[in-house]
C-alpha cells in the first residue's frame, strides 16, 4: 500500500505531538509527586529548632557553639553540618509552615530541573525526565522540610557550570562554592568534584581553553573554604561534620533512619544495576572520575545518596541514549511512576513532639541536671535550644561511635545502662512511659518520675529538685 508524502508527514507530526504531550505529562507527574511528598512528610522540627538556635547565636554572639555528646567544643562556622548562612536561610524560610513548604519544594524542583537539563544535553528530553526521576528516587529521604537539601542543589548547579567550562564559568563556580561553604559543611564536596572534573578533562585531552578553565575552577573551589568564619580550619571541621570517613559496615550498623536514608538500598541498587546494564558506554573521564567519587561518598555515608543520583543519573541517560536499544518514549512514564513510588510512599502522620518537647525544655532548665538523655534523639534538640547539655540529639549519624554505642545501650535497656548513665553523668532521662528503659528506671534506686506528658515520662535523679 502506497502512502503520499503529505500523509506520511501528517502521521509524523501526530507522533511528534504525542511524544511532546507525553513528555509534558511525565514531567508534571514527577514534579507534582515530589511536591506532594514534601507536603505529606513530617517536618523535621528538631533540625529547624537547631537551625533557629544557630541563627540566633550567629546574630547575637557572632559564632556557633556546639553542645554535643559528652564534651562541648567550639566549631567555628559549623554545627552538625549547617553553616551560619545555612542556619539563617533555614530560619527565614521557616517563618511559617507555608513558607517552609514553598521554599523546600522550590529547592527540590530546582535541583531536579538542573539534573534534567544536564541529562537532556547529553541525551534527549524524555531521558532527561527519566534522569530527574532517578535522582528523585535517590533523594527520597531528603524530600522533606528541613531535609539535607544543600548538597544536591549545589552539586547540580556546579556540574551545570563545569560541563562546558570557560573562564567566566570558572569564576561563577568559585563564587558558587564560596556560598556553598558558608551554607553547609558539604561545601567540601565542591572542591572534590571540581578537581575530579578537571582531572577527567585532562585525561580526555579536551580543548586547551577548557582544561585551563576547569583547573582554575578547581583551584578556586578548593580555596573557597577559606572565605568562611572557620578559615583554614574549614576542611577539617567539614570532614568531621560530614562523616565521610566511615565504611559500608558503619552504614549497616546504624539505624537506617539516622545514617542511611530509607531509600538507600533501593536507590543505590537502581543506580548500580542501571550502570551495569547500560555499561555507561562511551563515558568520558570527565564523567567517569566524578561518578567514582560520588559512589565512594554514597558508600562512606548513606546520607550522601542524593548526591549520587544528581551526578550519575545524567550519565545513565547518556548511556541509554547511545545504546539505542531502549525506546525513549516508552520509559518516561515507568521512571516517573518509579519515582512516585519512591518519593510518595505511604507516609506516617507526624508525631506530636509537643509533650516531649516541653519535658526536654523543663529538664534543661532544672537546677543540678548535668546531662539529659532522650530515647528519641530529636527530643533533645529542644533541650539544646534551651541551653541544656545532652548525650545526643537528632544528629545521630554525626556523633562519635562511643556516644552512639551509649545511646543504643540506654535505649535498649541493656544491663550496662546504669554504668553508661554514670559514665556520661546523665541525671535526667526522657523516654516513653511504657518502654523497657522506662520500666527499668522506674524500679531503679536513685531515680524518680518527675513529670509525664502524653506517652513521654521524664525521670530525674533523686538529688534533683524542681
Amino acid at each position: 500500500m502506497m502512502f503520499s508524502a503529505a500523509r506520511i508527514a501528517h502521521r509524523s507530526g501526530a507522533a511528534s505531538t504525542y511524544a511532546f504531550s507525553a513528555t509534558i505529562v511525565a514531567r508534571a507527574l514527577l514534579y507534582v509527586t515530589v511536591a506532594l511528598a514534601v507536603v505529606r512528610t513530617p517536618i523535621d522540627t528538631a533540625t529547624l529548632a537547631i537551625a533557629a538556635f544557630s541563627a540566633h547565636t550567629v546574630v547575637a554572639g557572632h559564632g556557633v557553639p556546639v553542645v554535643f555528646g559528652p564534651e562541648s567544643a567550639a566549631a567555628g562556622s559549623l554545627q552538625g553540618g549547617v553553616g551560619w548562612l545555612g542556619a539563617l536561610a533555614v530560619t527565614v524560610a521557616a517563618a511559617t509552615r507555608l513558607h517552609l513548604f514553598i521554599a523546600t519544594i522550590a529547592v527540590i524542583i530546582l535541583t531536579l530541573g538542573l539534573v534534567e537539563m544536564r541529562a537532556r544535553r547529553l541525551s534527549d528530553a524524555t531521558l532527561g525526565i527519566a534522569a530527574a526521576a532517578v535522582a528523585a528516587l535517590c533523594s527520597r529521604d531528603a524530600v522533606h522540610a528541613g531535609g539535607p537539601l544543600a548538597a544536591p542543589l549545589f552539586v547540580a548547579a556546579l556540574f551545570a557550570l563545569l560541563e562546558r567550562p570557560t573562564l567566566r564559568r570558572a569564576a561563577a563556580a568559585t563564587a558558587l562554592t564560596v556560598v556553598w561553604c558558608n551554607v553547609s559543611a558539604s561545601g567540601l564536596f565542591g572542591g572534590a568534584f571540581a578537581l575530579a572534573t578537571a582531572l577527567g578533562m585532562t585525561l580526555d585531552r579536551a580543548d586547551v581553553a577548557q582544561r585551563r578553565a576547569s583547573w582554575l575552577a578547581a583551584f578556586g573551589a578548593c580555596l573557597a573554604g577559606l572565605a568562611t568564619p572557620a578559615g583554614f580550619a574549614y576542611p577539617l571541621l567539614a570532614f568531621r561534620a560530614l562523616r565521610i570517613d566511615g565504611t559500608l559496615a558503619d552504614i549497616v550498623r546504624v539505624a537506617p533512619s539516622a545514617s542511611a536514608p530509607i531509600g538507600y538500598h533501593l536507590g543505590f541498587m537502581l543506580v548500580l544495576v542501571l550502570g551495569l546494564g547500560l555499561g555507561l558506554r562511551g563515558l568520558r573521564f570527565a564523567g567517569a572520575v566524578p561518578a567514582l567519587v560520588t559512589v565512594g561518598l554514597g558508600l562512606a555515608n548513606g546520607a550522601d545518596l542524593p548526591v549520587v543520583g544528581v551526578v550519575v543519573a545524567p550519565l545513565l541517560a547518556a548511556a541509554a541514549h547511545r545504546m539505542r536499544a531502549i525506546v525513549p518514549a516508552g520509559i518516561a512514564f515507568p521512571f516517573a511512576l518509579l519515582a512516585a513510588l519512591g518519593t510518595n510512599v505511604a507516609v506516617n502522620d507526624p508525631r506530636a513532639d509537643g509533650g516531649a518537647a516541653i519535658l526536654a525544655v523543663r529538664a534543661a532548665r532544672l537546677h543540678g541536671v548535668h546531662r539529659l538523655f532522650c530515647a528519641q534523639p530529636r527530643w533533645c534538640a529542644f533541650a539544646v535550644v534551651s541551653g541544656g547539655r545532652v548525650l545526643i540529639d537528632d544528629r545521630f549519624d554525626r556523633a562519635p561511635a562511643p556516644v552512639r554505642d551509649a545511646q543504643l545501650a540506654l535505649v535498649k535497656g541493656r544491663v550496662t545502662w546504669r554504668r553508661v548513665a554514670s559514665r556520661y553523668r546523665i541525671d535526667a532521662i526522657l523516654t516513653g512511659s511504657d518502654s523497657t528503659l522506662g520500666s527499668l528506671v522506674r524500679l531503679a534506686p536513685g531515680w524518680r518520675s518527675f513529670a509525664v506528658r502524653g506517652d513521654a515520662t521524664l525521670f530525674v535523679g533523686r538529688n534533683i529538685r524542681a
